[in-house]
């Protein structure tokens, strides 16, 4: 986690007490709570696990209707001042293309973040479960997608995590969802950007954060330049051949920062020019260069003037099952996946934040 207390008004006095945190988020948005989350939610069973929180399958305790519950554990004031750039950013956002924040929770080392619960498949398993997917299949999550980052970007919140395990395909309606604002950050120069320190997943991660240099929007634009490219091919842009004691991240991250890549010519074989422009225009290693989520969301390729074109260009399902079975491995092997999953994962027992004393 990165530390950034500026931002929720310091870590001294009675300014830092819980009663005081909670004064300042109760308005404007869902309220930040100091009782028992037990109280208002039966918590049930463990879905996902990372490095700083848990994701638990929860009811509502009147309705009996399921959701989700984020237990992210903090260690001192700082780190919970961080943390609760989570909770500020995730409460001020709307729309039916973000998963929505119902329920937050203060207690001792914990905040608990509620969330709707939602069924279906992140956006490579969606795209690749199709008997031949096409261009235009993945133009079809694509636009969505640029829609909610551009509203972001409007509002100067950066996702900085946006990747195929944070994109999600509800199954009720197809809709388009992204999830897990863990490392979203409100930035205060927008044109200029600002610095942060934060790196969620090396392969979709922008150079110039990697570098530790001025982050904006075209960091979440680079994101979505690795992801086209991935669902288009079912291969990264980046990649890099290690041994068992290499540290592939950093490793991985080194080749980003050089920003020299190419388009694998039997994957991309059959792939029009227009998705290959748009892809190259996002993956330009100068940030300036490349287009914002509403340039990209005009761009020649998402339009309907090309529809037969994409309708024609075959994507191989059988690589992009592969890639999403490489990517849910390091998913395990990291941190928590998303902040909303399937109820079909596999479910451990629970353990109430407010029995732990750690």
């Amino acid at each position: 986690m990165s530390n950034d207390a500026s931002k929720t008004g310091g870590l001294g006095g009675a300014a830092n007490t819980p009663q005081a945190i909670a004064k300042r988020y109760s308005t404007g948005g869902v309220a930040l709570k100091l009782e028992n989350v037990d109280k208002f939610w039966g918590i049930k069973h463990e879905i996902a696990k990372g490095r700083f929180s848990a994701i638990k399958r929860c009811l509502d305790a009147k309705t009996k209707k399921p959701f989700v519950a984020k237990i992210i554990k903090y260690e001192d004031d700082t780190d919970r001042e961080d943390t609760l750039q989570e909770f500020d950013i995730h409460r001020s956002i709307k729309g039916d293309k973000v998963v929505m924040l119902r329920d937050a929770f203060l207690m001792r080392r914990y905040l608990v973040l509620v969330m709707d619960m939602l069924e279906g498949q992140d956006i490579l398993s969606f795209v690749g479960s199709k008997p031949r997917p096409n261009e235009e299949d993945i133009c079809f999550v694509i636009r969505p997608l640029l829609d909610v980052v551009n509203y972001l970007h409007g509002q100067q919140i950066v996702h900085l995590d946006i990747r195929p395990a944070n994109i999600f395909i509800a199954k009720s309606n197809l809709g388009v969802k992204l999830i897990d604002f863990g490392s979203a950050r409100r930035i205060k120069n927008w044109k200029e950007g600002d610095m942060l320190a934060i790196v969620s997943y090396v392969a979709f991660t922008a150079p110039e954060l990697l570098d530790f240099a001025p982050v904006s929007g075209p960091a979440d634009m680079w994101s979505i330049g690795v992801l086209i490219y991935a669902l288009m091919s079912g291969m990264l842009p980046f990649s890099v051949e290690t041994r068992d004691d290499d540290d592939e991240d950093e490793k991985l991250g080194e080749v980003i920062k050089r920003g020299k890549w190419s388009f694998d010519s039997k994957a991309f074989q059959r792939s029009t020019s227009e998705v290959k422009d748009l892809i190259t225009s996002l993956l330009s290693k100068d940030a300036k260069k490349r287009p914002t989520a509403e340039e990209a969301a005009k761009h020649p390729w998402l339009m309907g003037d090309n529809l037969q074109k994409r309708r024609s260009s075959d994507v191989a399902s059988s690589k992009l099952k592969d890639l999403s079975q490489k990517l849910l491995l390091k998913d395990k092997e990291d941190v928590v996946s998303a902040s909303c999953v399937l109820k079909t994962f596999s479910e451990d027992p629970y353990d109430s934040p407010d029995s732990d004393e750690e």
